[in-house]
This record gives C-alpha cells, structure tokens and sequence, in this order.
C-alpha cells in the first residue's frame, strides 16, 4: 500500500490511523549537525520577517480566510511555511510585491518559490486549494538601482536568481509581466521570496524523522535531503554514506534541477549508537560533488528505558470553523458507513523502494487503518469512527476528522 497516495488521495478516517512507512508532515525531525563546526560568513537572508522584513502587494487575499490578521502578508510570504504565500483575488499581470528590507541590504540573490506548495492533507476546508497561476514572467526591481528581467519555472522548489554585481538597496519590487495561465486559476501571486547578500555554493543538508524500516537486513530511518544546486540540472545523483572508510549506503536520488534549491525523501542508517558518518553527493557529469561530515543520533524507540511513551496527539479547533455544524447529525448507518477495519485483517507489504514486503495483521500494530477507495477529486469528506465488539455493539463516536482531496 503507497501510504502517502492514500494521505493524499484518500480520507482520513483518524489521525491514529497514521501510515507506517512513509514520511508523515507531521514527523518528529530534527537537522543533522555537522561533526565539526565550519567557520565561515554568515549568508543574511534580508527578507526574513525575524529581522523585520516587510511586505505589502498591489493586492492581496487571505488563505485560509479567516479572522483578520490571521495571516499577515509578510508572515506569508517571507516566513517558513511553504504552504503560504502571496495572492491574489483576480489580478495578474501587472500585480507586484514590495519588500522592506531591515537596513540597507548588499543583494546579491534571490530564491524565489513559484507558487506555495499545497498540503498534502487538506486539514482545513476553509483553504483556496491552488487557485492562483504561477508567474511565468517577472521584473525585481531595487529602489533608486537596476531593474532585472526573470522567468520562472514551475515547479515545487526555489529558485535561484543571481545578479551580475551585488546591489545595496533598502526595498525590492517584484511585478507579474506573464503569468502561465494553467486552466481553472485565477489571480497570481508567489509562494516564498528570500534575498542573500552573497552567492551559494553547492551544498547539502539533511533532516532526519523518527521513522524507521529495514532495507537489505540494515535499520533505515526516513530523511529529507535539501540540495542547493546553483549550477546545471543532475540527472544521475546519489547520496553515498559511509563510516569509517565502509560504504553503508548508497541512495540514488531524483533529479536536481539546474540554479533551484530542492528537497527529496529518501533513507539512510539508523544507528544504535551515535555515529558519525560521511555523506557524499555523486555525480559524473556535475561539479557537485559535496560531502560533509555529519553526527547521526541512535535510533531511538518508544520503549526505551523499559517505559511506554504514549504520543496524545489531539487537537479541536472550536473557533470559526463550521465542521461540528455540518456534522451534528450525523448517525452511523448503512448509508453513511464507509467500511469496516477489521482488527483480524490482514495488511499486505509495502512494494516500496526501501520497505519489508512482509504481510502483517492488523492486530500486529499499534493502531487501526482504512483506505477510502471511494473518495472523489477536489471534495471534502469527513469521518469519524466507533469500535465494535464480537457481539456488535458498537461504541462512541470519535471526534470528526476532515479532510479535502486533490
């Protein structure tokens, strides 16, 4: 079963019914640190809203609506949701961004998202979904200096734009010349602009998740690679790990694409001690070839120590939005009944690159899991669940979940 395209596609009858082998938006994380600390210039990202960077547009909707100054302009676009940005109602060509810079910054390049990267989980109804067509075409501009002409791509990464010299200004404007016009949009925007006072190099980092899995007889955990490629596309990456001289993995990864800033999924060790291992960038026909030195942390369980830590992960959101109104009538009967989990059922292995295809009972986890197979496109759904025993008495409804697909 692909968990994520059941995330994605299909409903979510319960947060406890979490998939096992994928990587869930929620996953506990934390970034790898280097084994010895690099000395060197510190990259000033001018737009970051931490420093007091500001923002105010031509035009500007809320998304998700609702109360107001929810969501500030600025918070959107220049904070770290990707899942945010600016947009607009109707307007498109000719719509434009301006940004404050803190103090007079030294520019020297840009990282531009397209677009916000939509959830994969549509946990609030309340959201646009991807209304807005991505610019195609667009002039920054810096207050009392030059002018620039760009054309972005769409995809679900930055993009780097570098400038012939570096430029001192105080603001930066960025206005829509064309847009790319994708069927069923409307108004334009941009998911995330960040302003660097020097140029990147190629590098790496890696973000590690409290998932693990067994791949050829080795404990795995799941991680998020984030490459900055400020050269050509790469078509024939790996990620090569190593300890000690001894290649522990070697992980090919998706393509890189030319001057963008991208993020891949993949696997690498889980130790059961603290280690520090090499990780190494290949690539034959490309100049980033970037490794580092980094401390991996022991693989860790929820019985460690011989106790149970039990995660509560509850949340009810009882202020503007309207699902407990929708749902107050609720009743579970054979026409609002989407299936049965049963307990005694069998859930088949994960084909999957990097999994166990070992058939398991359901009894066998922690948890119970359905798969909706009969959810429609760009719909909101929601569930809620009840056990039943062997005679067929059925408990209490759990709380409503809601979800929108694709």
């Amino acid at each position: 079963m692909d968990r994520r395209r059941f995330l994605k596609n299909g409903g979510l009858v319960a947060a406890s019914w979490a998939a096992m082998h994928e990587f869930e938006p929620w996953r506990l994380s934390g970034k790898l640190l280097a084994a010895e600390n690099a000395r060197g210039e510190e990259n000033i990202n001018w737009a970051d809203p931490q420093l007091g960077a500001t923002a105010k547009a031509s035009s500007y909707v809320e998304n998700p609506a609702g109360p107001p100054g929810n969501f500030s302009l600025g918070k959107s676009v220049l904070g770290e949701t990707l899942e945010l940005g600016w947009e607009t109602e109707t307007e498109t060509v000719g719509a434009w961004l301006d940004i404050t810079f803190p103090d007079m910054a030294a520019v020297r390049e840009l990282w531009i998202l397209a677009k916000p990267i939509p959830y994969d989980i549509v946990l609030d109804p309340y959201r646009r979904g991807e209304v807005t067509s991505a610019p195609r075409k667009i002039t920054y501009a810096f207050a009392a200096g030059p002018s620039f002409q760009a054309e972005l791509r769409q995809g679900r990464y930055f993009q780097i734009l570098t400038l012939p010299q570096q430029v001192k200004s105080k603001s930066l404007r960025i206005k829509v010349d064309e847009t790319w016009n994708d069927p069923g949009t409307q108004g334009t925007g941009l998911g995330k602009v960040r302003v660097y006072s020097r140029l990147h190099e190629p590098a790496f980092s890696i973000t590690v998740y409290h998932q693990y899995d067994v791949h050829e007889g080795r404990p795995v955990q799941s991680a998020t690679i984030e490459i900055i490629n400020p050269a050509n596309d790469i078509t024939d990456a790996h990620l090569q790990i190593s300890q000690g001289g001894t290649v522990l993995m070697t992980v090919p990864l998706g393509p890189i694409p030319s001057r963008a800033v991208a993020k891949q999924d993949t696997w690498i060790p889980a130790p059961f001690e603290d280690a520090v291992m090499e990780f190494k960038i290949l690539s034959q026909g490309s100049l980033h070839k970037v490794s580092q030195s980094l401390r991996v942390p022991a693989c860790h369980s929820y019985f460690d120590g011989g106790t149970f830590n039990l995660l509560c992960t509850n949340h009810n959101d009882l202020g503007w939005l309207d699902t407990q109104a929708k749902t107050a009538a609720f009743e579970i009967n054979a026409s609002t009944r989407v299936g049965v989990a049963d307990a005694n059922g069998i859930v088949k292995g994960s084909k999957e690159y990097g999994h166990v295809p070992i058939d398991h009972r359901m009894t066998e986890y922690d948890h119970m899991m359905y798969q909706d197979e009969t959810v429609q496109s760009a719909s909101t759904y929601y569930y809620r669940v009840c056990a039943v025993d062997n005679a067929g008495q059925r408990g209490e409804c759990s709380a409503v979940a809601s979800v929108r697909t694709k």
